[in-house]
C-alpha cells in the first residue's frame, strides 16, 4: 500500500498500482475489479490488519514488520535446489547483499526478506519463498508458492 498526494494505492507483487477508492476511513474500494479493502485499526488507532473481499471470497492478512536484511545471513541460502515435482532446479546466490535466483530458462530473480525465511520476489511464478530448516535448523530446502499453486518442494542439494 502507498499514498501520494491523498490517494491509497495498493500493489501486489508482478502488477501495477492500482488507485483505491475511499468509502470510509477504513474502507476502499476498486470497482473496476470488485475489490473491498477493511483497514481494521486498534485503540490507538494502529492499522494492524486488512480483510480483502472480492467475488465471495474473503482473506484477512496481518500487518508484517519489516525486516532488517542485514540482520540475516544470507550466505545460509545459497545453494542450489532442485524440484523433482518440476524437475527443474535453481541456484540461489548472493549479489550485493541480495539473494538472486538463477535459472536457465527465467531472468534473474531477486529476493526480498519478509519474514523468518520467507522472502518474496516480483516474478509470476515464485511470489513466496519459504525455506525449510532441518533439525540441525540448517537450511534443507524451500518452498514457492504463486497465485492458485502453493508449496512447491525443493530440496537443497
Amino acid at each position: 500500500f502507498t499514498s501520494d498526494k491523498g490517494k491509497l494505492a495498493v500493489q501486489a507483487t508482478g502488477q501495477p498500482a492500482l488507485d483505491m477508492e475511499a468509502k470510509s476511513d477504513s474502507e476502499f474500494v476498486i470497482a473496476q475489479y470488485g475489490v473491498k479493502v477493511t483497514f481494521h485499526k486498534t485503540a490507538d488507532n494502529k492499522v494492524e490488519q486488512i480483510t480483502f473481499s472480492q467475488g465471495g471470497y474473503t482473506t484477512t492478512a496481518s500487518r508484517v514488520k519489516p525486516v532488517d536484511p542485514k540482520s540475516i545471513d544470507l550466505n545460509a541460502y545459497t545453494g542450489t535446489y532442485y524440484s523433482a515435482e518440476l524437475q527443474t532446479k535453481y541456484t540461489i546466490v548472493l549479489k550485493a547483499d541480495t539473494l538472486v535466483a538463477e535459472h536457465i530458462r527465467h531472468k534473474p530473480t531477486h529476493f526480498r526478506p519478509v519474514g523468518n525465511d520467507t522472502f518474496t520476489t516480483d516474478a509470476w511464478f515464485m511470489s513466496k519463498i519459504d525455506f525449510v530448516r532441518n533439525e540441525k535448523f540448517e537450511i534443507s530446502g524451500l518452498k514457492v508458492s504463486s497465485g492458485r499453486v502453493t508449496n512447491v518442494n525443493f530440496v537443497k542439494e
